[in-house]
């Protein structure tokens, strides 16, 4: 089990090995794994599985399943329920309602976000993996930043997504910014040197979805210049 407080009072928890040892053997929770009071833990994880898990289902039952289905893989962002969150993150009709603070209060915890990393595919900077799916559950809160921040930070890994339809403006300035990919060739280039090898670079391309959205070219080239022409 993973559970991570970053510097903004944000907790990256993974459930893997969350009962290793059988259901009365206990959480187990390694040093190196959490940087909080492990009495704290046990509350976190009754919010992710009580509220998190029930809150997937109830919103999209197809991605709940496969989340569901890949676990070890999955990891969740929430925020305490205390006056920095509310201040900075959790804010009354810009980017929530009174009831979502109520239920915050109650529950102790918010359900900032949550990212699925693929583990089939591999971009060989420090071990760096393909996200798979990622999702911000209130808009305005620096949600899917933090979940990137941590997870690089913890793991040495660079994350780069193979589907970028649903925010093409902030992976634009992600890979700018992290990794000085100013446009398409520079992009093709960096897959390729970033690859294991061809098979895992041709595994990587063929999934490759809406980066049209950020460099001057239609899909079809895309596609074109990943798989053909390069």
């Amino acid at each position: 089990m993973l559970c991570i407080e970053s510097n903004t009072g944000a907790y990256i928890v993974n459930l893997k090995n969350l009962y290793k040892n059988g259901i009365w053997g206990g959480m187990i929770i390694n040093n190196k794994d959490c940087n909080i009071c492990k009495c704290e833990v046990g509350g976190i994880t009754d919010f992710i599985i009580n509220y998190c898990v029930k809150y997937l289902i109830d919103n999209n039952n197809n991605l709940a399943l496969n989340i569901l289905s890949s676990l070890d893989r999955t990891y969740f962002l929430i925020r305490p329920d205390d006056k920095h969150t509310r201040r900075y993150y959790i804010k009354k009709n810009i980017n929530c309602k009174e009831s979502d603070i109520k239920r915050g209060r109650k529950q102790g915890f918010y359900f900032m976000g949550v990212v699925v990393l693929r583990d089939d595919l591999h971009l060989n900077k420090n071990k760096a993996v393909i996200i798979d799916w990622i999702e911000s559950y209130y808009r305005k809160a620096d949600t899917a930043n933090s979940i990137i921040e941590l997870l690089e930070q913890r793991y040495k890994i660079n994350l780069i997504p193979t589907n970028i339809r649903p925010a093409p403006n902030y992976w634009k300035k992600y890979l700018k910014k992290n990794d000085k990919v100013y446009n398409f060739n520079m992009f093709i280039n960096y897959l390729w040197n970033k690859s294991k090898n061809i098979t895992n670079y041709y595994e990587i391309a063929y999934d490759v979805e809406g980066y049209y959205k950020i460099y001057d070219v239609d899909e079809e080239y895309i596609y074109l210049k990943l798989l053909y022409d390069y």
